[in-house]
């Protein structure tokens, strides 16, 4: 089994865990505290595990490291064993950094101040005591989240731990990140991750989306919950006329979700459409006015109408 990468982020994580108790037997004794001297040891001494992590992701996602990994280890026929393993390195560091109550309600309540203490934390802008702990805790969370969402992105049998972080904490938001908050007005057909991901397979393999569509975005989308501003499901299917086929995904969205306004304005903020000719667009408004009066008048049969239906009936079974 090839865990380069995994084997280098459990490393890291390992040492974080030591820089943390570190950093917390300090505040536990009488000690004069001077954040000049507090900020460069936590960044500057070892283990040192959150800066070098950060410096390694940057390379792995230039280089497209992870997907090399993944794509060997369902070569080698140990995918089952990679799954695990990577499941078991995030676990433990979910279970570690879940212990930060206070840290972990800011960072998905008030994300404005915890971006602002973890900034002031990196570019050594003065904390007082309070602060600096806590901006350290805020500071694990972010990180850790940064390298589960590229695992996630990059590993379609991962599935993120801080998407739902603490059951006591509702409609979370994340660090400079604004999450729609219409999106829970939205009442979908409910779907489990099994039945989302040969969902997401599906339309992929068919070209009703465009590869651009992330995984972790449509997951998200069809949740919904969590879901960023850039999270789109970017529609490809090219109708006769060559331009892209609105009606096909009126067809997928009402097999989703009943209500025909509420399915115009899933349509408008989730979705995009794409052509060699006009690039990736937006949806206006009276463009999907004009797909649905297609769409609704068009009762004879549709080879590309019935697949979508078919793709449907199949993820239900």
């Amino acid at each position: 089994m090839e865990t380069k990468i995994i084997d280098k982020i459990a490393l890291l994580f390992r040492a974080s865990k030591k820089k943390y108790k570190r950093v917390k037997d300090k505040y536990s004794t009488d000690f004069i505290y001077d954040f000049k001297i507090e900020q460069a040891e936590f960044f500057n001494d070892n283990p040192s595990g959150l800066r070098w992590l950060i410096t390694l992701y940057i390379s792995w996602k230039k280089n497209g490291t992870l997907p090399e990994e993944v794509k060997s280890n369902i070569y080698l026929g140990s995918y089952e064993s990679y799954q695990n393993y990577v499941k078991s390195v995030f676990g433990l560091q979910h279970k570690f950094i879940s212990e930060f109550k206070e840290a972990m309600e800011m960072y998905f309540q008030d994300p404005e101040k915890s971006k602002d203490l973890i900034e002031r934390l990196d570019e050594g802008v003065e904390l007082n005591r309070e602060q600096f702990l806590l901006a350290v805790e805020l500071y694990y969370i972010f990180i850790y989240e940064i390298i589960e969402l590229y695992v996630n992105d990059n590993f379609l049998e991962y599935k993120t731990l801080l998407i739902n972080p603490l059951p006591e904490i509702k409609n979370s938001t994340k660090v400079g990140v604004n999450i729609r908050p219409e999106v829970t007005k939205i009442q979908m057909r409910d779907l489990c991750d099994e039945q989302i991901k040969k969902l997401y397979i599906g339309l992929l393999k068919e070209k009703f989306i465009d590869e651009r569509t992330s995984y972790i975005s449509f997951r998200r989308i069809l949740i919904p919950k969590g879901i960023k501003d850039e999270d789109k499901i970017i529609w490809i299917d090219i109708a006769d006329n060559k331009m892209v086929n609105k009606v096909t995904l009126l067809e997928f969205v009402s097999l989703l979700i009943d209500e025909k306004s509420v399915q115009n304005k899933f349509i408008i903020n989730y979705c995009k459409i794409y052509s060699l000719k006009e690039g990736e667009k937006t949806i206006p408004r009276t463009s999907l006015q004009n797909s649905r009066r297609h769409f609704e008048n068009k009762i004879e049969k549709n080879s590309k109408r019935e697949k979508i239906r078919g793709l449907i009936a199949n993820v239900l079974m």
